[in-house]
């Protein structure tokens, strides 16, 4: 029966891949396949001694390779696989002469190699770098940046650093070993090999954080999607967090309504309530938003978030600061047929925006009630 196997973590380190090689055909196993540098296939074979080598893959013809390979068989050395950038001969024979015996000549075969390895690892510290910086800068220049953090993106800020963290570390350390690897060559002597186990055991540690990121981003979609409820404001379970349009703007709230509409989402660092009642002719419109944030700090930055947003979108035509002691931060908006209040006691924000002559400086007392009530 196939079985896979992790391989080491330093891809670079052909003596390392060679002598993972021989340990699994000591422990009765054979190659099979490789799945570039992350894990290889093997099949049972009988337990013997082996030596493998791996040379890197050349740029020749299929004439070409068939002579050379015919060479190595004629020397004792037999084709199996390839292996990401190499080429794999194994040799059971052990009187048989080795296949790389001058080291100039080792370093010729590898220079092209060498190169090709330190291009990539600088190309992709490049572009992490720079795939880091575009996440940050995209969601920054969405208007809404503390909301959308709010929501959940904080999650994926965090995995975006710890991703960007690993790939730059596992980069920085390959090309470290690729550079060494180079110089030894150029010098004539033989690379150094590394801890075959202590390479197995980063390899699966990396393997233990990819799952664990995967795990998260899941878990996180789940409880993103799975903590949205929307249902008719009639079946909203009281109380609710926002003042009614019965005691703001009594005349609309006599009229019909075309849609009132309660939703509410919970995550980790907000739950956010929203309440939305409107007439298609816009006789009647209100709209509340009210989140119970998780630090002060960030109710803070929401609050001049939405405040900042509002005086942006609304052609506004007053804007009066509350001066009332039981508020941290409120003020009420004039925008002609709109009135909106903005407020923040502690770790609660509440929005509220409805179509209304009146004012909605009398209401303070209700608003304070709702912000108190929910904190």
């Amino acid at each position: 029966m196939k079985k896979r196997f992790l391989m080491p973590e330093a891809y670079w380190d052909t003596a390392l891949l060679e002598r993972w090689l021989e340990e699994k055909a000591v422990q009765g196993w054979r190659p099979v396949s490789f799945s570039r540098y992350g894990s290889g296939k093997f099949e049972p074979a009988e337990p013997r001694k082996l030596r493998y080598r791996l040379e890197p893959l050349r740029t020749e013809t299929y004439d070409a390779q068939c002579e050379r390979e015919e060479t190595y068989r004629e020397m004792g050395w037999e084709p199996a696989g390839v292996l990401g950038d190499y080429r794999v001969y194994a040799c059971a024979d052990p009187q048989a002469p080795e296949l790389f015996t001058d080291p100039s000549a080792l370093c010729l075969t590898w220079e092209r190699q060498l190169r090709l390895f330190r291009r990539h690892r600088l190309i992709s510290m490049v572009l992490i770098v720079v795939w880091t910086i575009l996440q940050f800068r995209s969601l920054w220049e969405s208007g809404q940046p503390v909301d959308v953090f709010l929501k959940g993106m904080w999650a994926v800020w965090l995995l975006a650093v710890v991703c960007a963290l690993e790939w730059l570390c596992g980069n920085l350390r390959a090309l470290r070993g690729v550079q060494r690897m180079r110089r030894q060559l150029e010098a004539g002597m033989a690379p150094d090999t590394e801890d075959l186990d202590a390479s197995l055991r980063r390899r699966r540690r990396q393997n233990l954080v990819s799952w664990g990121i995967c795990g998260l981003v899941a878990a996180l979609a789940v409880s993103v999607f799975g903590s949205q409820q929307e249902m008719p404001l009639s079946d909203a379970p009281e109380p609710l967090p926002y003042v009614s349009m019965e005691a703001v703007a009594p005349e609309a709230a006599a009229l019909p309504l075309d849609s009132s509409v309660y939703r509410e989402r919970r995550s980790l660092l907000t739950d956010h309530r929203e309440v939305s009642q409107f007439r298609w002719d816009f006789k009647a419109s209100l709209w509340a938003g009210f989140d119970r944030v998780r630090f002060t700090f960030l109710a803070e930055a929401l609050y001049r978030e939405r405040l900042a947003n509002f005086l942006d979108t609304w052609s506004v035509v007053e804007v009066r600061e509350v001066a009332d002691s039981r508020f941290d931060q409120a003020v009420v908006i004039d925008t002609g047929k709109n009135r909106c209040f903005i407020g923040r006691m502690g770790r609660a924000v509440l929005m509220e925006r409805v179509r209304t002559d009146r004012d909605l400086m009398d209401h303070l007392d209700d608003f304070v009630a709702v912000l108190a009530e929910f904190q």
